[in-house]
Formats: structure tokens, sequence, C-alpha cells
């Protein structure tokens, strides 16, 4: 079991957060989301099949593992604090995590990794929406000043 674990570790984590991690820089709360990321790298790994991984889906998987700790950082922001300027952090981040997944064509593969996929494209819209309103909100403020 934990010759498992290490296998899928060192085939999923992306060489630069490794090491990271190893030196010691990466901040105490972002760990839980590299070992996330790392996770969710290996499953896809599993998905598309470990022999099949081509150097540009490796490239493309370790941008994924990179924005997946960049998004959960900022989600846990969010959740901590709703503010409109919180959710617009959100939105660039998820919009590249969606790029970077169509990019491996995902769609095509029969093991689905994320069985509440129309919970989350829910709560992304509503992600976007607060950072549409926020901006109209900003503006509206900003010609009001004037």
């Amino acid at each position: 079991m934990k010759a498992e674990a290490d296998r899928r570790a060192r085939i999923a984590e992306a060489s630069d957060l490794r090491q990271y991690r190893e030196l010691g820089v990466v901040a105490e709360a972002l760990l839980p989301h590299l070992q996330d990321a790392s996770g969710e790298t290996a499953d896809l790994i599993e998905a598309i099949g470990e022999e099949n991984v081509t150097a540009r889906q490796r490239l493309l998987l370790d941008d994924l593992a990179r924005l997946r700790v960049l998004l959960s950082g900022e989600m846990g922001r969010y959740l901590e604090s709703p503010t409109p300027e919180a959710a617009a952090k959100l939105v660039p981040l998820i919009n590249a995590h969606r790029a970077v997944l169509a990019s491996l064509g995902l769609e095509g593969l029969e093991k689905h990794t994320d069985p509440d996929v129309d919970d989350y494209e829910q709560a992304l819209n509503e992600i976007e929406e607060a950072a549409a309103s926020s901006e109209e909100a900003t503006t509206e403020e900003n010609h009001d000043d004037d």
C-alpha cells in the first residue's frame, strides 16, 4: 500500500513543486493543497494511462497541478472572506484550469475524476456572477465619486 502511494506521488507531483516542498519553502497552509494537486494529477494519469501520457500532456498536467494549488489557496481565502475581490481573483484561475483540462482532451476519457461536475459548474457560474457584480459596483462607485 505504501509502495503504491509512493509511486503515485512520484509520477504525479510536478518536479518544481516537489523541489519547493523538499526545500521547505512551501507555506504550511499550502501543503495540503500540494498533496491534493498531486492526487488529482495521479488520478488523471491513471485515467489517461501512465504509459500513454505524452510529453505535452505531462507539461499540461504539471501546469494543472500548479493551477490547482493556486486555485485551492485562493478558494480558501474566498471561503474565509467571501468578498467580491476574492471572487474576482478566482475567475482567471478557474478559466485557466478549465483551459488546461480542455487541452488535455479529458472529455474522451471513460473514467470520470469528478462526479460532481454539475455542482462544480454551478459554483463557477456563481463566482463569475459575483465577480461581475463586484466590477459593476466598483464602476458605479467610481462614477459617483466624479
